[in-house]
């Protein structure tokens, strides 16, 4: 069975600082975060982006899903 590397995820406390950093609010659209907010690899983990706070942007789930397109 595949298993997704761990390494992937962003800490609790990475993402307490994301969200802290950005005063709460998504990163693109500048709305409120709620609580399941997205936390997006600037540098995509496939291309070697390391999970790390300057690699990463916290998101609304909808601007986390406009990305893709």
């Amino acid at each position: 069975m595949w298993q997704r590397d761990s390494r992937r995820f962003f800490t609790k406390k990475q993402r307490r600082t994301a969200y802290l950093n950005h005063d709460g609010r998504c990163a693109k659209c500048s709305e409120y975060l709620t609580q399941g907010f997205h936390m997006h690899h600037l540098r995509r983990w496939a291309d070697g982006g390391q999970t790390e706070l300057d690699n990463s942007s916290p998101l609304c789930e909808r601007c986390h899903k406009d990305i893709d397109k």
